[in-house]
């Protein structure tokens, strides 16, 4: 099986397993990108479409989950970031996720989800509430465009 369809896989797993054992926060069209010293990365596409990302919590962790479909292929991303290394930004209707680097990230993730000011204070009012509940969430990137 080649990367791709792996990743499509273990992120389809993650999704089903969210769905039954995390809270559901939200879904937007939105961008996932990790920045290291190397410049930026894009996680889902970058060209001007934007997948549906669904946001979900468990653990101490916000996890981002997207699909689409590129060139006949079937894509799918997946971000696990702490709540603890997590700061969010809501400007006009995006709402700007970063992540400092921790665990196996070696990165600053970001994520752009179009949004509205009531998902944002969701989110928000989800790190306020959690952060000193679980000190350390897991956290991880998987993604089929990466080469």
């Amino acid at each position: 099986m080649n990367s791709s369809k792996k990743v499509l896989y273990e992120a389809l797993g993650a999704y089903i397993d969210d769905l039954s054992g995390a809270l559901y926060l939200g879904t937007a069209r939105g961008e996932i990108s990790v920045s290291n010293g190397d410049g930026k990365h894009p996680m889902t596409p970058s060209d001007g479409f934007m997948p549906l990302i669904d946001v979900f919590y468990k653990d101490g962790s916000f996890e981002f989950v997207a699909f689409w479909a590129r060139d006949g292929e079937n894509r799918a991303c997946r971000l696990r970031i702490s709540l603890s290394k997590t700061s969010i930004i809501y400007r006009s209707n995006e709402i700007l996720i970063k992540a400092r680097p921790h665990g196996s990230l070696k990165g600053v993730a970001e994520v752009i989800l179009l949004g509205n000011p009531g998902f944002a204070g969701t989110l928000r009012r989800t790190i306020l509430e959690e952060r000193d509940k679980r000190a350390n969430g897991t956290c991880g990137v998987i993604s089929s465009s990466l080469k």
